[in-house]
């Protein structure tokens, strides 16, 4: 059984042009710790740098609409994506591929992909060598792979379910189906 969520905010951010305070802010990502469990996991972080990086939103449901056509016109080919989702009970993951989305349909390895949980400040690292993204135009962002993926938003999300996936995906560390939400 796959448990059904709805999500109220997806925020996609690659590292360019946002300022910290920004993105603290939001509504999601509440306090400097939040964020920087999510940028001491980046492939580029360097911890002898004193600044962490800057960010730039690319897509916000929000404000941009919660279709996967949309999330694909804006996100396809970025690389450094981070996937910000918040539901409606007010859960709060997301996800990190260096490689980025496209709508080809098909899953795709990408060894510094990883999973984090801001409720639980924890992070699941890709298992190696394991397909950590699937890139399909009929669905916004997914992690994992086809058949068996950690967490998939759906296309019109506000209107359809969304899925979070199994401990035993493409990610370490999951001790219990659902763990993300």
């Amino acid at each position: 059984n796959e448990q059904n969520n709805k999500y109220n905010n997806t925020c996609n951010y690659n590292f360019k042009g946002k300022s910290l305070e920004d993105i603290i802010n939001s509504s999601i990502i509440k306090n400097i710790n939040e964020l920087k469990l999510i940028v001491t996991s980046l492939s580029n972080y360097n911890k002898f740098d004193i600044d962490l990086p800057t960010f730039q939103g690319i897509f916000q449901s929000a404000l941009d609409g919660d279709s996967a056509q949309k999330f694909h016109k804006f996100c396809d080919g970025e690389p450094n994506i981070i996937v910000v989702i918040e539901t409606k009970s007010g859960c709060r993951f997301g996800g990190y591929t260096k490689i980025g989305f496209s709508s080809e349909g098909d899953s795709k390895s990408d060894d510094f992909a990883f999973l984090f949980s801001l409720d639980k400040m924890k992070i699941y690292k890709v298992r190696r060598k394991m397909k950590s993204i699937y890139c399909y135009a009929g669905c916004g962002p997914c992690f994992g792979e086809k058949d068996n993926k950690d967490f998939q938003i759906s296309d019109n999300y506000l209107s359809q379910n969304s899925y979070v996936g199994r401990a035993n995906g493409s990610f370490l560390n999951m001790s219990q189906d659902y763990e993300l939400n």
